[in-house]
């Protein structure tokens, strides 16, 4: 049983999920982030994680995530925004454009959703722009 965060430093939480289920197929993840879209919990449970537990959560929810998990159960916190019995089930459903961002695009994107400026984000993955490049976020 592995509670996987979703935003890592090094590799998302998603990567991380898939690259261990491709090793340990009979592995238990739960996702665990700070957000709670419908989409993020598809992106999840596409990677394979059986369980989404919001970080605002009490740690009951992630004790019964656990316990369902364990079941043979799925388990999505509650307060997301409703997901369908279909939606939890269907892999097969179209992909979003963030999913075929690059390595780098999706590091700038997660730091951006963890809140950095775009000085900081610069700075964190060592970007030097030439001066007459402008860079505009948003």
């Amino acid at each position: 049983m592995i509670v996987m965060d979703l935003v890592l430093p090094a590799l998302n939480g998603l990567d991380a999920t898939r690259r261990i289920l491709s090793e340990w197929p009979l592995t238990h993840i739960i996702a665990l982030s700070g957000c709670h879209t419908s989409e993020h919990v598809h992106r999840a449970l596409r990677a394979g994680a059986r369980g989404y537990v919001t970080k605002t959560s009490a740690g009951s929810d992630l004790v019964a995530a656990i316990k369902a998990v364990i079941a043979g159960d799925r388990y999505i916190s509650a307060g997301i925004i409703p997901v369908t019995v279909e939606a939890l089930g269907n892999r097969s459903s179209p992909t979003r454009s963030c999913e075929h961002l690059s390595e780098r695009e999706f590091a700038v994107l997660r730091l951006l959703v963890a809140g950095l400026s775009s000085t900081q984000i610069a700075r964190q993955l060592s970007y030097r722009p030439n001066p007459s490049t402008r860079i505009v976020i948003g």
